[in-house]
């Protein structure tokens, strides 16, 4: 649409970035008018996170511009594909304020429509950094705008922007987040554009967007990606940015930061410098006391008392000593294990509660719940709905009036999970299970239960453990099984939930020590009778001399 250029306030010195729409294009109504919205969004909203319009005007001839904050730093798609993808945890981090920045957006009643990597820009700013500045409300839609218009850019559409670009809300902003976050994480877009947009819009409307494959991204950001953020219908989405950004900061919570190796040089002291002392004077000679030459003689009780206190140390020693152990694996390795079993129990309860809420808000679900099984078993068999579990999952829907009542359960032959809303966690055939329930909007509940994968940790716990259980359920689950005795630690599993749940693992015992708590009296007692020898020797030697 135009030209941006570098300028400075010729009073103030302060550096500005000045958008002159071209001159061709200062004759089309529409466009200006575009132009001018980007004007008034930038200008109204004050928010840290959306670049600041601070002027805007027309040249002599006619053509309008906008001048702009200046930023240094880097637009996102620049950072993305220059490091080949960006860590999860550093892309949640700016998703998180892309959607602080657009929730303030549709707050005003706007929408932006074209939300896209280049239309991000990463800056440093006190010493923060990735701090975010959205840009481009060219395109931005207000609530009272009715317009039929099909815009933004292709591979960040919404399916609804292109199929009815009437209907469009902050839904579609929702789903761009969700593009955007995705690229970011993989260095690609779900739906690259080849060239044939029709194909590409084609696409975008009946496909899914291929797997993660990021093997440091916590459990469940996958289905919150695509059940929540790129859900074809936006009924299935998060209904408000303020939703999105609940949901990352959990994510955000979940997923650790790459830990810095970090070097530690001893610096040896400097050598301490002898301060020089002086010789005596004569005059100080002189003046110094009269001290008498003439030895004294050895006191026989300074002999006495030495042979008794050596004697006193041989006789400590006719004390057998105890026997002591001590664990070969430190109390924060145990915790460390603890740690990831909590993560793993709030990974699978995120992921858990993701499908739970996505299936409970589907339409066809909901008309299903109104009312009664054999509908939701017909519109299964025809294939109106279909319900994936994974291996070890079990889903169930309630119909929920008087009484619950089961309406589904897949696999049917499953153990049951129970109506119980929130999340708990359960002991089953040795493995701990996490369920999750969402309530339907007509009077209903959907419940997912899955086993959490415990494989790698068990593994873990193997290379330094003999045996490990974690306690605080009805029923123990065993994680490792021993055979010999050792030292028993147990530890607090932090991240359970309101469960008082621990980690007790029993690790090798070191080889028996002996340990003679009057060790030290008789090294003391050794100690002062030698010394009491010593000076009676030295004094019977000065008398001799």
């Amino acid at each position: 649409m135009g030209t941006v250029l570098l300028a400075e306030h010729v009073l103030i010195k302060r550096k500005v970035a000045i958008k002159l729409l071209h001159a061709e294009l200062a004759t089309d109504p529409e466009v200006i008018e575009r132009f001018m919205n980007e004007a008034s969004v930038a200008g109204r909203l004050g928010h840290p996170n959306i670049v600041e319009s601070t002027d805007m005007g027309f040249t002599a001839g006619g053509v309008p511009f906008i001048v702009f904050e200046y930023l240094e730093g880097a637009l996102l798609t620049a950072e993305i594909y220059r490091v080949q993808g960006l860590t999860v945890r550093r892309a949640l981090k700016i998703a998180s304020q892309i959607a602080n920045a657009l929730d303030a957006a549709h707050n005003a009643g706007i929408v932006h429509r074209d939300l896209k990597t280049d239309n991000i820009f990463l800056i440093n700013r006190e010493d923060v950094t990735d701090h975010v500045k959205v840009l481009d409300f060219g395109v931005s839609r207000f609530a009272e705008d009715e317009r039929n218009l099909v815009v933004g850019t292709p591979e960040y559409m919404a399916p609804e922007q292109i199929l009815t670009p009437d209907k469009v809300d902050k839904r579609a902003d929702i789903y761009a987040l969700g593009i955007v976050l995705y690229e970011m994480i993989t260095a690609r877009r779900p739906f690259q554009n080849d060239g044939n947009t029709e194909a590409l819009l084609g696409r975008i409307v009946s496909e899914e967007p291929p797997p993660l494959t990021r093997g440091e991204a916590p459990v469940g950001l996958q289905q919150m990606l695509f059940f929540k953020l790129l859900a074809k219908d936006p009924a299935e989405r998060y209904q408000s940015m303020k939703e999105v950004q609940g949901a990352i900061t959990a994510f955000i919570g979940i997923s650790r930061p790459t830990p810095v190796s970090i070097e530690r040089v001893e610096v040896p002291a400097p050598p301490a410098t002898p301060t020089p002392v002086p010789a005596p004077s004569a005059d100080e000679r002189a003046l110094a006391p009269n001290v008498s030459s003439k030895p004294r003689r050895a006191p026989l009780a300074l002999a006495l008392f030495g042979l008794v206190a050596v004697a006193g140390g041989f006789g400590v020693m006719a004390i057998p000593p105890e026997q002591t152990t001590a664990a070969t694996t430190p109390t924060t390795t145990i915790q460390d294990d603890a740690d990831q079993i909590g993560t793993a129990l709030e990974a699978a309860a995120n992921a858990n509660q993701l499908k739970a809420e996505g299936l409970a808000s589907s339409p066809m679900v909901r008309a299903a719940v109104e009312t009664d099984a054999a509908t939701l078993a017909d519109m299964q068999r025809d294939g109106d709905i279909t319900f994936a579990v994974k291996k070890g999952e079990v889903l169930e829907i309630y119909q929920k009036r008087e009484a619950p009542t089961l309406l589904i359960r897949v696999p049917a032959e499953a153990a049951s999970v129970g109506p119980t809303p929130g999340v708990h966690v359960q002991a089953r055939g040795g493995e701990l299970v996490v369920s999750a329930a969402a309530p339907i909007a007509q009077g209903g509940m959907v419940v997912v239960a899955s086993p959490v994968d415990l494989t790698t940790i068990k593994q873990r716990i193997a290379s330094h453990a003999l045996a490990a259980t974690i306690d605080g359920l009805p029923e123990p689950v065993r994680l490792l099984e021993g055979k010999t005795p050792g030292t028993r630690l147990t530890v607090p599993i932090k991240s359970a939930g309101d469960l008082r749940m621990t980690l007790t693992v029993e690790v090798a015992r070191a080889a028996a020590a002996e340990h003679n708590r009057f060790a030290p009296i008789r090294y003391a007692a050794w100690g002062l009778g030698g010394l009491a020898l010593l000076i009676y020797a030295s004094l019977l030697l000065k008398r001799r001399n």
